[in-house]
């Protein structure tokens, strides 16, 4: 009777942790305010005397073969942004909401419904951890919670603490306090990416928004070698967060990973500015790996925007997407397979 008994309890606890391993992931890194002419042409000349070359050629050269691009112009793939400011906070809103957003501006203050990651805590009863939003910028909570406590968030000098005492985490405080950026409102993104990580491989969240700052920081402060430099930095950290994956197993396997940003920028004289007063600010770009590494290379596609991020999310981790005539629709490229039309639809509610 103690074997048979023994036995049920093993197969339960291999279950579980079968269960565990087919759970499908999702990690959503932005970077703020980078244009999509770094992205796939690298440096400017016409902004650098001193560098050119590339800005992110693990993205491109590598990483791009096990995924999809979008919003390369010059090859007739183009994204956009889905609020007419072209500033940060109403994309991000937008997003998380997966409809365009009341919000004109960076002071618009706290989202009015149901984020992407409420409904994900909520509708797939998880707890708070399996959903957490690490980010530089102090306004991100704004676009995470719409009832502030739901869902796992982390941003700008607020110590992580997760009730452990993790000593990392509390390492990583420490040096964040210590190291003030020349910009109010955001801590370095280096503290950001550290958080981050950790929390990646102690919780293995089912859905990670990791939101990184310098690169708009410096943009608007005019600097564009220290833009250049952030960006290859990003590239770099891309490279680590694959290999990371590859490490963690079937949690790896199993995980979407997009990465994104906020807006464009201005072109020439005028990269440094974005918003409706510089129209090319509406101009974005996106990669996708689904999880199984199934893309194929770097794919074009015209008519992607801001709202079919939050679709596609929800479907690669099981959900039906909002529907509404606003609403953004699944990017097919990034599910599991390419969709077909007919298995699109199922996927959006009725």
């Amino acid at each position: 009777m103690l074997k048979q008994g023994l036995f049920c309890l093993l197969v339960l606890v291999v279950g579980h942790f079968e269960a565990q391993a087919s759970d499908k992931n999702v990690i959503l890194l932005m970077l703020d305010g980078v244009r999509w002419q770094e992205v796939f042409k690298g440096v400017d000349p016409s902004l650098s005397k001193n560098d050119s070359g590339d800005t992110f050629p693990f993205l491109l050269q590598e990483l791009a073969r096990e995924g999809m691009l979008l919003g390369n112009r010059d090859k007739g793939s183009e994204m956009t942004v889905s609020n007419s400011a072209f500033v940060s906070l109403p994309a991000y809103q937008s997003i998380m909401a997966g409809t365009t957003q009341p919000c004109g501006g960076n002071g618009c203050g706290r989202i009015k419904v149901e984020t992407l990651q409420e409904r994900i805590v909520r509708e797939l009863g998880l707890e708070k951890t399996s959903v957490a939003s690490i980010a530089s910028w102090e306004k991100i909570p704004d676009a995470v919670e719409h009832l502030k406590g739901s869902a796992f968030v982390n941003a700008a000098f607020q110590p992580l603490e997760d009730g452990t005492n993790d000593a990392e985490f509390a390492r990583i405080n420490v040096l964040q306090g210590k190291d003030a950026p020349p910009w109010s409102g955001a801590r370095f993104d280096r503290y950001t990416w550290a958080h981050a990580t950790h929390y990646l491989q102690k919780y293995r969240p089912r859905f990670m928004f990791i939101s990184l700052n310098d690169s708009d920081e410096w943009g608007h402060k005019g600097e564009y070698p220290n833009y250049v430099a952030t960006l290859r930095q990003y590239d770099a950290w891309i490279r680590e967060l694959t290999e990371t994956l590859k490490r963690m197993g079937a949690y790896g396997e199993n995980t979407t990973l997009i990465v994104t940003t906020d807006h464009g920028r201005g072109e020439g004289g005028s990269w440094k500015h974005h918003g409706w007063i510089w129209p090319s600010s509406k101009y974005v770009w996106l990669y996708g790996r689904p999880a199984g590494m199934s893309g194929a290379g770097v794919f074009a596609n015209v008519g992607y925007q801001h709202l079919d991020i939050r679709p596609t999310i929800e479907a690669a981790l099981g959900l039906n997407a909002l529907a509404c005539k606003q609403c953004g629709r699944p990017i097919r490229e990034l599910l599991p397979r390419p969709a077909s039309d007919s298995e699109l639809q199922a996927l959006v509610n009725k």
